[in-house]
């Protein structure tokens, strides 16, 4: 039997499970023979079931008596070897995926195989065997980064900090606190450190070094005073680079990624409202080059505001949190849609606080959608149903812009609707209402929880369902389609009672409280029977007749065919959030008696179809069957050029009897629909928001006979007149070149206009629904400043107000330090890292120096004025003379000198 060495012993175990027991610790030594099972048992855990990745060098270097150390990573390995090409074979238990092993000299130069011998197999890679270290292997530490002196209790202080250094290293690295008791830490592959200190030493500077495998950093120096507080957020604030905000994923699976605090925990939960144990996505810890990354599971179609929370190692140190909004795109085509895309409708076009405008529009059926202006053309993916958003340069503000939906299987676009490229709140949202559940299935360990919850049509913000248990979330929609919804909850929570909410931007809904358990039937045909409001029964319509309308569950395809010689569908609609459907039909229908059938296929596949028949005849006119009376359709309710407010309005007026009336504004979206009464009456409801452009409403009248009747209202937006502020600035304030961000209030609604006194366009915005407004500019140095008059119109309402600003230039003044604070000519340092502290002119640059002409420090002061340096100072009772150059922004200098200081004791 061959002899197999491993390069672990013992002291080698310990070493890579706590580190080396000192900086010039050795790598172990050659352990005692045993044999490939012996070593098996007795130095490697429990065998992995994942499979495993490649084995690695980690590094090849000479040991003692003639032998080469060879040390490496064999992920999910239980024993690793080395086989020499015409020489020897060596082999190591793999303890934490790592082995050591020795091989003969002799073998130096040779080719050699690595092999990792695992549950599921060996693996192998080629190498050549000569001195080689991987990426950090034979290099020190990045110099540590003392953080906070921490004092938890009365007999020891803390000190806290990083190291950057490669991680899955072969060994660990070490950082200690000299002259302070051999106070040691170990960071972990994340690099954070702790070094605790007996607090007798107080007011005692510690040198700070890390060191792996002998390799020693440049040594940090720290002072044993408690901080005020842990300052690694400062450096290493919490940033998410992936997801950015607006993005549309095509994968259901969300990469995060960013940069915190080394070895603090990451924790990504689904949103603010539903911040719980049970929604979090993924979970990691930042490295120790301080980046992470991690990755969710499968995520249903639609938009996401999740949440990132940073916990550091230390408990000085504070929880970070930030986040980001993004969207995973539904791929997926509406259910039943045909090919061509609908006509877009604009939802509403904004204008960011760095002047880029986005435009969010809703085309059902397309796949992805195209913006048109001028020159520039880009498209989208498709979002949540048939919601597209669009980022613009502000540039391009004015023009017009063209919008097409394109379709799933590229047979064609859709048609296109042109807009101007002007703010445009977004219509108001529906009212949030409980959400129904309307019956609840078990399939296998799942119950799926099928409902509806209501919204309009024009909403760009799709609401969601939840599903929390005493606050705890549970569980979120995974599908949804015009308000019908199916929520997935798993069998552990049988019999318990849950709360459920319609979620919107952040806002929950009262709750309906359910038990988890499956019912008999699904109640919706009860709650939304089928009903055909238009044609009525046994009723004689005009061949002209081009919808047909009525009411269902919601998410329900309808579709209708008659008996007399069609062959396939009269046509197909969806009944939408609110119930209703309106079923555009293909081509006119045939003269003569007929019945129609109205088949409503739910949502749910366990909810059967369900049918419903009406017979009618249509007339051509030849039997005088037209020559009833028409109605003129009027509004009564409101006058063309008339203004409302924000909130429900009620519309109203008077038509033919039965007819049917439609509501649409300037961009096709629908305002409202209902039927004419038997005593020529209509009114129905709308919630208003406060549009700047105000509102083109298109009432539509389609008698059951008889062509269509159109009337336009136009209503402007009236909002309570406020004067026009500036809070940002004072009149008289003085400034500097750079971006300036101007805010303030006025009239809701409002066009603001900002020009200086030359004519020029400084900014412009639409004042918000909150009354507030902002802008950036960037200032230049302009003598003797600017005059600004900012002009907010509203309809025929003007505000105005001006501002003045004067350009600040700096004088250059003396430097002052502030600290150390020089007594009797003298300092208490000496042998020591000091920081100065002083001010000196806004901007400028500061340069110290000495007697001799040699930098004694140098930095740019900050807005303030205020500048801070390290130096290291030498032994007591040395004289220094400094002189302080400053350079401002300008190109002008100053030379402050005769501050003068003696180290002391």
């Amino acid at each position: 039997m061959s002899t197999i060495r491993s390069g672990l012993t013992a002291v080698g175990l310990a070493a890579l499970a706590v580190g080396t027991l000192s900086p010039t610790a050795a790598l172990a030594a050659p352990a005692a023979t045993t044999t490939p099972d012996g070593a098996s048992a007795e130095a490697s855990p429990a065998a992995s079931t994942t499979t495993p990745s490649a084995p690695r060098i980690t590094f090849v270097e000479p040991s003692e008596d003639d032998k080469l150390s060879v040390a490496g990573m064999a992920p999910g390995a239980r024993l690793a070897g080395v086989i020499v090409e015409g020489g020897g074979s060596y082999s190591a238990a793999v303890w934490n995926d790592r082995f050591a092993t020795l091989v003969d000299v002799a073998d130096r130069g040779k080719k050699a195989t690595l092999v990792s011998y695992t549950p599921q197999g060996k693996v192998e890679v080629e190498f050549v065997l000569e001195t080689q270290y991987a990426e950090g292997e034979n290099e020190a530490p990045g110099t540590p980064v003392i953080h906070a002196v921490s004092q938890y209790d009365d007999g020891h202080f803390v000190i806290e900090g990083t190291v950057a250094h490669q991680p899955d290293l072969f060994s660990k690295t070490e950082v200690w606190a000299n002259r302070s008791g051999m106070s040691w830490d170990f960071p972990s592959e994340n690099g954070s450190f702790s070094l605790t200190v007996p607090a007798s030493r107080a007011g005692e500077v510690i040198e700070v070094t890390a060191y792996y495998r002998g390799h020693g950093s440049e040594t940090a120096q720290v002072e044993l005073v408690p901080t005020e507080r842990n300052t690694a957020s400062d450096v290493h604030p919490l940033e998410v680079a992936s997801p950015t905000a607006g993005d549309v994923l095509a994968t259901p699976e969300a990469t995060f990624a960013g940069t915190g605090i080394p070895n603090s925990q990451i924790v990504v939960t689904r949103d603010e409202k539903t911040n719980r144990a049970s929604s979090t996505l993924c979970e990691t810890r930042v490295s120790s080059l301080g980046d992470w990354s991690c990755t969710s599971p499968t995520l249903p179609a639609g938009s996401y505001d999740t949440v990132v929370t940073e916990t550091p190692a230390w408990a000085a140190a504070p929880k970070q949190t930030t986040g980001t909004a993004f969207s995973v795109a539904d791929t997926m085509p509406d259910p039943g849609t045909p090919g061509r895309p609908s006509t877009p409708l604009l939802s509403s076009v904004t204008e960011g606080p760095d002047g880029r405008l986005t435009v969010r529009t809703i085309i059902h059926g397309a796949g992805q959608a195209r913006i048109d202006v001028g020159d520039h053309s880009e498209t989208r993916l498709r979002g949540q149903h048939g919601r597209f958003s669009f980022l613009l340069d502000g540039s391009l503000a004015g023009q017009t812009a063209t919008i097409t939906g394109l379709s799933h299987d590229g047979d064609g676009d859709g048609d296109s609707l042109e807009i101007d490229l002007t703010p445009l709140e977004a219509p108001a949202g529906s009212p949030l209402s409980a959400p129904l559940m309307h019956g609840i299935s078990k399939e296998s360990s799942t119950f799926y929880v099928q409902g509806t919850t209501s919204y309009f049509a024009d909403e760009y913000l799709v609401p969601t369902v939840i599903a929390q248990i005493d606050g705890e979330f549970v569980a979120a929609t995974e599908s949804t389609w015009n308000g019908a919804y199916i929520l997935r909850i798993p069998t552990s929570f049988a019999g318990q009672d849950v709360d459920l909410y319609t979620v919107r931007n952040g806002e929950l809904s009262e709750a309906t409280t359910i038990t988890v358990a499956a019912t008999e039937k699904n109640s919706a045909p009860e709650t939304f029977p089928l009903e055909v409001t238009s044609i009525a029964e046994g009723e004689t319509i005009s061949t002209d007749m081009t919808s047909i309308t009525g009411e269902g569950i919601p998410g329900s395809r309808i579709a209708i065919a008659t008996d007399l010689a069609r062959a396939g569908e009269a046509c197909a609609a969806f009944v939408g959030s609110d119930g209703t459907w309106t079923c555009e039909l293909e081509a006119l229908l045939t003269s003569g008696p007929q019945t129609m059938t109205v088949t409503e296929t739910p949502y749910w596949r366990t909810l059967a179809p369900l049918t419903s028949t009406r017979s009618f005849t249509v007339s051509d006119g030849s039997d005088g069957s037209d020559d009833e009376d028409l109605t003129d359709l009027t509004v009564t309710s409101h006058t063309d050029g008339g203004r409302y407010t924000t909130g429900i309005a009620t519309f109203s007026g008077r038509g033919t009897p039965d007819a049917r009336l439609t509501a649409a504004n300037q961009w096709g979206t629908p305002m409202g629909s209902t039927r004419v009464d038997e005593d020529g009456d209509w009114s129905f409801s709308r919630n208003l928001g406060p549009t700047s452009a105000g509102y083109d409403i298109t009432f539509t009248m389609t008698p059951t006979t008889g062509a269509p009747t159109l009337v336009t209202l136009h209503l402007d937006y009236e909002a309570p007149s406020r004067p026009l502020t500036v809070t940002s600035h004072v009149d008289g304030d003085s400034y500097r070149e750079g971006i300036a961000r101007f805010t303030g209030t006025g009239t809701v609604g409002a066009q603001l206009v900002s020009t200086n006194q030359w004519g020029t366009q400084m900014g412009k915005a639409t004042i918000g629904s909150d009354g507030t407004w902002a802008f950036s500019r960037n200032l230049g140095p302009t003598n003797p400043g600017y005059v600004l008059t900012f002009v907010a119109t509203h309809g025929t309402d003007e505000q105005r107000a001006t501002l003045t600003l004067t350009h600040q230039k700096d004088d250059l003044v003396d430097v002052q330090i502030s600290s150390p604070v020089i007594r009797d000519g003298g300092i208490s340092e000496a042998h020591r890292t000091v920081t100065f502290r002083g001010t000196a002119t806004p901007f400028a640059t500061v340069v110290g120096k000495n007697q001799w002409g040699t930098p004694f420090g140098s930095t740019t002061a900050s807005s303030t004025g205020a500048f801070a340096f390290d130096r290291y100072v030498g032994p007591a009772g040395t004289t220094y003379q400094l002189t302080f150059e400053q350079k401002a922004t300008d190109g002008t200098t100053k030379t402050t000198t005769g501050i003068d200081f003696v180290t002391g004791r």
